[in-house]
């Protein structure tokens, strides 16, 4: 649908007087949702008494069914019985979703959610796409501490879920399962100097594994990552370089690891507001550190991280986090740029991560 703002050419002593003040709401709304500086919000909220009644209900508005038009992930997080979506420049979102009521979101991709049950039913599996409400259920885990990631669409035949065991002091477990499948695989690696020649005699695994050119990696709490391909576990598990030995990770509080365009990152943030950004060189193994992604943008979670290259000057080289800014609840991203975190359409500015809000239990979503 198109909207022709411009008054039609009048005839003989015919006139027509169109006024900006009776424009339908609908489109008042998706003009809004496109501006992203306070000041825009300020002028377009005194332009008359229609136009500020849009302002008023810029958050927390139904999500719409469609909302694939805004290209960017939205930051999905748990509120009393009800899902907030936080898009990373425009409004924000709710939507009723009681299948996930109680639950724990462990993936994200492709639309779809990987989620898990609490309570007595913590061991339970599934996938689930909170639009069109299907739910894909998987054998129940057969460990309790774990973190799950997926590959592939969950209605694609190449769909593979792994499971990986946080912590053991002797031996921990990892295991494989399809959508379909009646039970896991499990493979038990034992803790030995050759498996295990860093840091400490445990691997405690902090971040959602990734997959990437057909294996996966994991992030434990050391900074060490290890790498294993599904197929062939127990052969073929290894870890990636040495920790970067920059990065004070007594220090850190929230670690990720990303693919991007064909690279591995991982990704530390500090209990003062530092980061630090490291790509693995993948013929030495080594880590090197990242001072400037260009045109890419980071969006980081507990539940699902992935990066993205933007066509819009001034939106690359950010860093999207699970934070809201206190007083105005929208999404806080870190700009390599300045060094700083900030806020779309708010000014807001600072060094550090006080006065923000740490959602734990959130994932970012793509439009699918």
């Amino acid at each position: 649908m198109s909207y022709d703002f411009m008054a039609e050419e009048v005839s003989g002593e015919e006139e027509r007087h169109d006024s900006w003040s009776e424009l339908p709401s609908e489109v008042l709304s998706l003009i809004f949702s496109h501006l992203f500086s306070k000041q825009d919000h300020f002028i377009f909220g005194v332009i008359c008494k229609s136009w500020k009644s849009v302002t008023a209900f810029r958050t927390h508005r139904p999500l719409p069914f469609d909302f694939s038009y805004r290209r960017s992930p939205f930051l999905m997080a748990l509120k009393g019985n009800k899902y907030n979506f936080f898009h990373p420049t425009h409004s924000s979102y709710y939507l009723h979703i009681p299948e996930l009521l109680d639950k724990i979101i462990l993936d994200s991709k492709y639309g779809w959610l990987l989620v898990a049950g609490t309570g007595d039913e913590f061991l339970s599996i599934f996938f689930f796409h909170p639009l069109t409400k299907e739910r894909i259920d998987l054998p129940d885990l057969p460990f309790n501490n774990y973190v799950v990631g997926f590959y592939s669409l969950p209605t694609s035949p190449e769909c593979v879920v792994v499971a990986i065991e946080t912590f053991g002091c002797i031996l921990f477990t990892i295991a494989i399962t399809k959508p379909g499948d009646e039970d896991w695989i499990d493979v038990h690696l034992y803790y030995d100097q050759k498996r295990f020649r860093y840091g400490s005699r445990r691997f405690f695994i902090c971040s959602t594994p990734v997959f990437h050119n057909g294996k996966c990696y994991c992030l434990d709490e050391n900074g060490n990552v290890a790498v294993f391909d599904p197929n062939h576990i127990e052969d073929s598990w290894d870890f990636c370089g040495k920790p970067y030995s920059k990065v004070s990770h007594l220090s850190v509080v929230q670690s990720f690891i990303v693919e991007s365009d064909g690279e591995l990152l991982t990704v530390f943030l500090g209990n003062e507001g530092e980061f630090w950004i490291l790509k693995l060189n993948p013929v030495t193994w080594e880590w090197m550190e990242v001072k400037d992604l260009g045109n890419k943008v980071l969006y980081l979670s507990n539940g699902a991280s992935w990066a993205e290259k933007t066509v819009f000057e001034g939106m690359g080289n950010r860093i999207y986090l699970p934070m809201l800014c206190d007083n105005s609840n929208t999404v806080v991203f870190y700009y390599l740029t300045t060094l700083k975190f900030h806020s779309d359409g708010h000014d807001f500015s600072q060094k550090d991560v006080f006065h923000m809000k740490q959602l734990h239990h959130s994932t970012w979503i793509e439009p699918w």
